[in-house]
Order: C-alpha cells, then sequence, then structure tokens
C-alpha cells in the first residue's frame, strides 16, 4: 500500500483505485482507435456518394455533382443511405438484400457516431478502471457503457461486409448502365 500527501505524517494510508499509467497508455491507443472508426467511416461515406454519383450523373460531372449535391449540408448521410437504397431496387437487387446493406450502412454510421461524440466513462469506484471504456452520450435514461475495443470489432466486421458488397454494386451499375 502506497502512502500519499501527507499519509505518514497524519497516518493516513490512502490507497489508489486505479493504475493512472495504464489508464493513460489505454487512453491514447484509444485515441488511434476512434481515428480509425472514424477514418472507415468516412472512407464507406465516399463508397456510398460515388455510387449515388454514378448513379446519377455522367462521369465528366462527377465532381459538380458530389460538391452541388452530396456534399451541400442539407444532404446528410442518413437521406444518401436511402437514396442508395433506391438506387439498389431500381438495378434489381433483393429487399432482404438492400435491408441488410442499409442496416449495416445505419450500425457503422452509428458507431461512427458514438465513438465521435462518446466521452471516456472513468469510474474510480471500479477496479481496473479502463481507457478503452466510453459511454453513450446520447443515451436517454443512465448511462451506457461501452467497450471501445469491442466497437472497433464491430466496425471491422460491418466494413469488410459492406466494402465488398459496394464494390459488387459498383460492378453491377455498370454492367447495368452498359445494357
Amino acid at each position: 500500500m502506497e502512502n500519499l500527501l501527507l499519509g505518514d505524517k497524519v497516518g493516513i494510508t490512502i490507497k489508489p483505485k486505479f493504475d493512472i499509467k495504464k489508464f493513460f497508455k489505454e487512453r491514447e491507443e484509444s485515441i488511434t482507435i476512434r481515428g480509425e472508426i472514424i477514418e472507415t467511416a468516412i472512407f464507406i461515406e465516399g463508397k456510398v456518394n460515388f455510387l449515388i454519383a454514378s448513379y446519377f450523373s455522367d462521369e465528366s460531372v462527377h465532381s459538380e455533382f458530389l460538391e452541388d449535391f452530396l456534399m451541400d449540408r442539407s444532404c446528410h448521410y442518413n437521406l444518401r443511405i436511402n437514396v442508395l437504397g433506391k438506387i439498389l431496387k431500381k438495378i434489381n437487387y433483393d429487399s432482404k438484400y438492400i435491408r441488410d446493406i442499409i442496416e449495416r450502412l445505419h450500425k457503422m454510421n452509428g458507431i461512427r457516431n458514438l465513438v465521435a461524440h462518446s466521452e471516456p466513462y472513468l469510474d474510480s469506484n471500479k477496479n481496473p478502471v479502463s481507457g478503452y471504456t466510453i459511454f453513450d452520450t446520447k443515451k436517454v435514461k443512465g448511462v451506457e457503457v461501452k467497450n471501445l475495443k469491442e466497437e472497433e470489432r464491430k466496425m471491422n466486421d460491418y466494413f469488410e461486409e459492406v466494402y465488398i458488397a459496394l464494390a459488387k454494386i459498383k460492378e453491377k451499375m455498370v454492367a447495368v448502365k452498359n445494357d
């Protein structure tokens, strides 16, 4: 047991609740994880934007379409996901497949928003305290504690599925346009 402050002089011994060095090391790693999750979300958002631009505009005006429409503040991500769902329906994708891809895109965006807008959760009464623990600030009642590493794992799982799906969608869109 370690004596802190004037513990030796007044006969009080204070036991630290957690390993502060370990906590800050984990917090540094959590910053990296957050960055990776946000970068993954941005990458997928770019792919969604490209698919929408490819469907609605000629290649020569993709950048204008992206700037003037898709990157406009009023064209939020949920709207773009819905537009992608309508495109998939028009190029004859199965409705279950459309629901699955849209659901995964929403889940990825939810994870992105969680890590971008949550705060570290530090409860010194719990041992060990982890720098990977965050809480969901959007939770209406109470605090929902989440583990950042688990959210990263989920994001990576969704990424693999969604990336492959979006590549296949692009191939089908090209085939449909060439018919």
